[in-house]
């Protein structure tokens, strides 16, 4: 459970930054500049967030430029959310970013096994050990920020029993604990994956056959995901797993930004949960999104109020 809490922690500093450098201008926010060193610390750190996932990180190519892409976003969405938050008058505790950042440096000193492992790992980046946890404790403050700022502008929104039985009506698949196990063939071109998906139909070679033949090439992620719920992913991916016979494989499909074949090979259909079982959890699901949705709302109002550039 605290692994789980150190991650989501990190993929929250992925958000955030708090460097100064003269380097490269990557984006301007009115006066702001941030420029390429910040970036750079953004994908060191993205980088362990990676290794503490067990996940490939890019290095070069399309997938590279498009986290970048995707970084230099948050930085500049980080930094308005800071700036929203000062002017709202929000204050923070010092102790409770350092606790954040400790930790953090904790979970991560554990990934590379010892100090010296990580030092080494920072000094191949261009980072040095000072310098870099400085960072880390900068962008501990910053989601301190933006979690006070989020708690301010959502303290007040609440559901009301109508609200919370609609909610479960309209999202009832969300609240099934039927079952598919599925085998999953993805790639950002949909060329590739229609390529694959002919020869399947063709009878060419079978999905396990597939599995092992995609697996090691770099622009194809072929997997057995194995037992997936409706709620385990994307409202479009679970309706075409859960569309799909056993036996079968659908056709090809985009879910964000990627194109997929799937295979079911078995299935396990139950029938919802009675609302009266799971009334607190729908709940708190629609409280969420509710909040979610207002916070969004709010921030995108603020946004129009920033000159941004990105360069």
């Amino acid at each position: 459970m605290r692994r789980a809490q150190i991650v989501f922690v990190l993929v929250i500093l992925l958000l955030i930054s708090g460097c100064k450098s003269n380097t490269e201008v990557v984006a301007t926010i009115n006066d702001k500049k941030i420029v390429k060193e910040q970036l750079n610390r953004q994908l060191v750190l993205t980088e362990i967030s990676y290794s503490i996932n067990g996940y490939d990180f890019p290095n070069s190519g399309e997938t590279r430029k498009d986290l970048e892409k995707k970084l230099i976003n948050k930085l500049v969405e980080s930094y308005v959310l800071v700036d929203v938050a000062k002017n709202e008058g929000i204050e923070i505790q010092e102790k409770e970013a350092l606790a954040q950042r400790d930790s953090l440096i904790e979970t991560i000193i554990s990934l590379y096994g010892s100090n010296e492992k990580y030092n080494e790992f920072l000094k191949g980046k261009g980072q040095d050990r000072d310098a870099f946890d400085e960072y880390l404790l900068g962008l501990a403050k910053e989601s301190e920020y933006i979690s006070k700022l989020y708690e301010k502008i959502t303290k007040s929104i609440s559901v009301n029993s109508e609200e919370i039985s609609n909610y479960y009506d309209e999202h009832i698949k969300y609240y099934n604990y039927s079952m598919k196990s599925i085998m999953d063939i993805e790639a950002k071109d949909q060329n590739t994956v229609q390529k694959i998906y002919n020869e399947l139909k063709k009878k060419d070679l079978s999905f396990e056959e597939a599995l092992k033949e995609f697996e090691d090439k770099n622009d194809v992620n072929a997997s057995d995901l194995g037992t997936v719920y409706y709620s385990s992913n994307e409202k479009e991916y679970s309706e075409i797993v859960f569309s799909t016979k056993v036996g079968e494989m659908s056709s090809v499909f985009e879910s964000q930004g990627k194109y997929h074949i799937i295979y079911v090979y078995d299935e396990n259909i139950q029938e919802p949960i009675p609302y009266e079982q799971v009334m607190e959890r729908v709940e708190k699901d629609l409280l969420k999104e509710t909040k979610d949705q207002a916070y969004k709302n709010y921030i995108e109002g603020q946004m129009k109020d920033y000159d941004i550039r990105l360069n």
